[in-house]
């Protein structure tokens, strides 16, 4: 805890402190490209957190109230959620017609 006071979380971690977890109580130090997810998401995803911060050389994320079921299943349901959340795709009828005419194309040259 010493160290992440003086050096603040250059490595990852975890951040523990006053308020609820979504107060913003605590102030933040972030250097250029880092990110920042809320209580919530980390707590669904610390595994995978964990994992992805030792990869690029950080420190393994321990959350105490984190799901135990780690593992494609629970990639795969996070995926889904995810996409379910995302505005429908939008195609318009003249990337459709592009489309059909580049496999007409590919068909005639098929036939050749």
């Amino acid at each position: 805890a010493a160290k992440s006071a003086i050096k603040g979380f250059s490595v990852g971690g975890y951040v523990r402190g006053e308020g609820t977890n979504t107060s913003d109580s605590i102030p933040a130090r972030l250097s250029n490209g880092e990110s920042v997810m809320t209580a919530k998401a980390t707590s669904m995803f610390a595994p995978i957190l964990s994992a992805f911060n030792q990869l690029g050389g950080g420190v393994p994320i321990v959350v105490n109230n984190a799901a135990t079921d780690f593992g494609e299943e629970m990639l795969a349901a996070a995926i889904a959620r995810g996409y379910m959340m995302c505005p429908p795709p939008v195609v318009s009828v003249e990337e459709v017609t592009n489309a059909q005419n580049r496999i007409k194309v590919i068909e005639k040259i098929g036939g050749v």
